[in-house]
């Protein structure tokens, strides 16, 4: 028999695993990454060169590799994956990238999740059935007496009271029956059979056993004789876990060894209690409280396998740890690279943001920023510099994403800790296939086919500017917020497989004393980070009573309102009180020990609770009063409804500040830092400067313009400086309306309409007297003349403001470019310097709409351009994609046009 040893989690949370870099120290990634897609891998040198080469002039830092299913009618081209021309184009891609100052990384395999053909079904997921069956139901017992499994299966006779007793197999084998209202509760450990979602050729097969080292090393050998197995082969920058969806899997061969290790009781005379038929009772919940707690565990030992490999093979690792059933904090920290996914639209205010109608939020979520800080939190306790995140998934339906949505839902995980941003994504596309090209199943396309391709660059700079500063600056947070994670293993409500997914933030987080405190603490402006009970054991002391792991220091813990917790975090908790740190806890204590293996240190627990209860450094009741007392930072930005992430470098602060909300405009502001200097710092363009602001016994005031959908830097430094002062350009209350438009159309398709329109009232051109504008996905120049009054000469400019913009405005004011306009507010600034006051003046917009309208060409034309294996190809909602059902999608500019004076 095999050796069960659970891993001790504590061994490793402290370590980087941050192997031997392979890519240049100089790998950019600060520019935004893209999911790039190979349709049954049938890509060639050429096409990689070009696509390559666009990554880079759009902006782009690197681009992760994901095999998946190929378009019919390339079969000749597909190649299986770790094949020998597949690792020959791979290495060639590798070699492209660098020449070009890209990164590649690549997912641990095809699809996801984890699995192929080399895995069998002993080393597959594996699954507990529940079977109860009347014992007179000859029939049922006939079918279940076929089952392979039946050898090993756990029976319980249930009696008309409800009692369970265990018997023997062979009832069962006999067929024997019982008299009386009685039944059988069969158990069989079976496969789960599932088979790998969206697998490329040559990556089809059963997905593996998540639970099993051994299953996991037997799965990765398939990479060792193959992608690492090449003299001199070039290797990905990072190999890529996708989050957990292997479904059903609740068992492993080894898991009653591994659970009796570790509770010191034998599960299988009570497996009963954990059955969705066993009645409530503080059985069930100890019992399902154990049992999920060895699950957590062995999902982290063999995670931890793959994370151990690929650092021996000098790779560093993105994990995405969301979806599994373990403790979330602890299994992101294996990673070099915690990676979070935001999936949907995120339901803000802002004005002309829209969501797309059809998202169905019952079935998908939205994203928050609370589940987000899962994949932060650990990284900034263990000191991990990257946070990723796979970002846009579904914003919007297929060709009906525009910059000005992308914007806002990038900001919102920027707030959360998130500075390492994947689009999703990019599908390898020949150059040239006719529009749309190859696309993956789920939107939101950034490849070279997509309707804002051409202004994607200036996006790729905005977050590049952003992330510069979010990656060289550190976490400045105060307080660790405890995840309860014994309270959510001990819940029988929920199905015994507990999924932590980060999609439904209302389902599971929100609702419970744990989100709810979470989102006050977010409500009321304080830095925060998550903490798990083994990452408590790692924590030291410094002199200043903080706590930290690595470089952040905390200056509290919060204990929500927890009802288990284990001696060995009471014991830990002492310790650090006894130090004098800090512990706040909400309303209450710990009340009970969980599971059912831990009963004989009920003493040892109410002895640790009594030294907490009356330690000095202890505070009980309610944490946001508690917080006060403590004299712990918080900001007020978020009651002014602007959203933030503060950090710090040398000593200097690091807001970056966005308004998500339709709340603030401009106002005065308090920050909680003093101050002898503050730095005004706009992502979007580049203009800063020093700002004056007042001092405060307490940080400081200043004024602040930040339009709804807006976003800025702000530093704080804690010494003098020298440069160019700042002052925001105020729009006055003097405006007038650019009127007398003609609007001409030259660049698009699938037919350039010729009309040229003089348009008295700007509406969507989709309304106006040309067919073909019915279905354009192209350009539309805008041109006019304008007349400023003499008296608004002043050193600055005026503003260009646009009511509606379907999707984006390059702007000419007499003849020279003055910048784009992508995202909300549909405004721009023009400076004085390209105006002529008291004359006239031609202003020219190049508007591009979204490319849907040319989509609904396509399928009520009848054109073939879904020819996709597996999902081929769906909408938002999931079901067959037909956009010759849409009515005709507002394009152009809707509405008014202003020029509005500077105050």
């Amino acid at each position: 028999m095999k050796k069960i040893i659970l891993l001790s989690i504590s061994l490793f949370i402290g370590q980087q695993l941050f192997s031997q870099q392979i890519y240049p120290s100089t790998l950019n990634t600060t520019s935004p990454w893209t999911y790039w897609w190979w349709p049954g891998n049938a890509v060639n040198r050429e096409g990689i060169t070009w696509q390559l080469e666009h990554f880079k002039k759009s902006g782009l830092g690197g681009a992760h590799i994901i095999p998946i299913y190929g378009v019919k009618g390339e079969e000749g081209h597909f190649l299986p994956f770790l094949g020998k021309e597949w690792l020959e184009i791979f290495s060639f891609t590798c070699a492209e990238a660098r020449r070009l100052g890209l990164g590649i990384d690549l997912s641990t395999g095809t699809g996801w999740p984890f699995g192929g053909p080399g895995v069998t079904k002993q080393n597959g997921a594996k699954q507990i059935v529940f079977n109860e069956v009347d014992t007179a139901d000859t029939l049922k017992i006939d079918e279940l007496t076929g089952k392979s499994t039946l050898a090993e299966a756990d029976v319980f006779l249930i009696n008309a009271d409800g009692n369970y007793k265990r018997v023997n197999n062979s009832i069962i084998k006999n067929r024997l029956t019982q008299p009386g209202n009685q039944k059988y509760l069969i158990i069989t450990y079976e496969p789960t059979n599932q088979q790998v979602k969206r697998a490329a050729p040559g990556g089809e097969g059963l997905v593996t056993d998540h639970f099993d080292p051994e299953a996991m090393k037997q799965y990765l050998s398939a990479f060792d004789a193959t992608l690492l197995g090449g003299k001199d082969r070039l290797l990905p920058r990072a190999v890529y876990n996708d989050s957990y969806e292997v479904y059903k899997a609740n068992w492993t061969t080894r898991f009653n060894e591994a659970f009796i290790q570790q509770h010191h009781y034998d599960l299988k005379p009570v497996i009963y209690a954990v059955s969705p038929g066993y009645p409530e009772s503080p059985l069930k919940g100890k019992v399902m409280s154990d049992y999920r707690e060895t699950l957590s565990a062995l999902l982290y030992e063999g995670e931890s396998t793959w994370t151990t490999w690929a650092a021996k093979h000098h790779m560093i690792t993105r994990y995405q740890a969301h979806g599994a059933p373990g403790n979330l904090p602890d299994l992101y920290a294996l990673s070099d690279i915690p990676e979070t996914e935001s999936f949907g639209s995120s339901n803000f205010s802002i004005p002309g943001v829209r969501m797309d109608a059809d998202y169905e939020e019952k079935n998908f979520g939205r994203p928050h920023p609370l589940m987000m800080k899962f994949a932060s939190s650990p990284a900034h306790l263990l000191g991990k510099k990257l946070v990723a995140s796979e970002s846009t998934t579904w914003l919007g339906n297929h060709f009906k994403v525009a910059l000005s949505q992308i914007k806002p839902q990038i900001d919102e995980l920027f707030t959360a800790g998130i500075n390492h941003i994947f689009f999703h994504g990019t599908t390898y596309s020949p150059s040239g296939e006719p529009f749309p090209g190859w696309l993956f199943y789920a939107s939101t396309n950034y490849g070279t086919n997509s309707h804002f391709y051409n202004e994607l660059p200036l996006l790729n700079r905005y977050i590049t500017n952003c992330q510069k500063l979010l990656q060289e600056s550190e976490p400045d947070n105060d307080i660790l917020v405890y995840l309860p994670i014994y309270d959510f293993w001990a819940d029988t409500k929920e199905p015994l497989l507990s999924l932590f997914s980060v999609h439904y933030a209302g389902k599971w987080f929100l609702n419970t004393p744990f989100g709810e405190l979470s989102a006050h603490l977010w409500e009321n402006g304080y830095g925060f980070d998550y903490i798990s009970d083994n990452q408590i054991s790692q924590l030291k002391v410094n002199s200043d009573k903080s706590v930290s792991v690595s470089k952040s220091r905390y200056q509290t813990i919060v204990i929500p309102q927890t009802i288990h917790m284990t001696t060995e975090t009471l014991k830990n908790l002492n310790s650090l009180a006894q130090q004098g740190v800090k512990i706040i806890f909400d309303q209450q204590l710990p009340l009970q020990l969980p599971g059912y293996g831990r009963a004989d240190q009920q003493n040892q627990f109410n002895s640790l609770i009594k030294g907490l209860n009356y330690s000095p450094s202890v505070t009980k009741g309610e944490a946001i009063s508690a917080l006060n007392r403590l004299n712990i930072r918080h900001e007020s930005l978020n009651s002014s409804g602007l959203s933030f992430i503060r950090k710090q470098l040398s000593g200097n602060k690091y807001y970056f500040i966005t308004n998500l909300s339709n709340k603030f405009s401009d106002d005065t502001i308090s920050l909680s830092e003093k101050a002898e200097a503050v730095e005004y710092y706009n992502p979007m363009n580049g203009d800063r400067g020093f700002i004056s602001f007042k001092k405060k016994e307490q940080g400081i005031l200043t004024k602040l313009c930040l339009l709804p959908g807006s976003s800025c830097f702000l530093i704080t430094y804690n010494k003098p400086q020298n440069g160019k002062s700042w002052h925001f350009n105020i729009p006055a209350d003097r405006s007038f309306e650019i009127s007398n438009w003609m609007v001409q159309f030259k660049k698009g398709s699938p037919a350039v309409p010729k009309t040229i329109f003089k348009p008295g009232e700007l509406t969507s051109w989709t309304t106006w007297p040309d067919s073909a504008l019915q279905w354009y996905n192209g350009y539309g120049s805008y041109s006019a003349d304008f007349k400023i009054p003499a008296h608004w000469n002043n050193s600055k400019g005026v503003y260009l403001k646009i009511d509606d913009l379907r999707e984006t405005a390059g702007v000419t004011v007499n003849g020279i470019s003055v910048g784009t306009i992508w995202a909300v507010p549909f405004e721009l600034f023009i400076p004085a310097k390209r105006l002529k006051f008291g004359r006239l003046n031609t202003i020219k917009l190049e508007v591009h709409n979204l490319s849907a309208n040319e989509a609904r060409y396509l399928d009520t034309k009848g054109v073939n351009w879904k020819k996709f294996y597996d999902a081929n190809i769906v909408d938002i909602t999931y079901r067959p994609f037909d956009a010759s059902k849409w009515s005709p999608v507002p394009s152009g500019i809707l509405g008014k046009v202003k020029i509005v004076a500077i105050k």
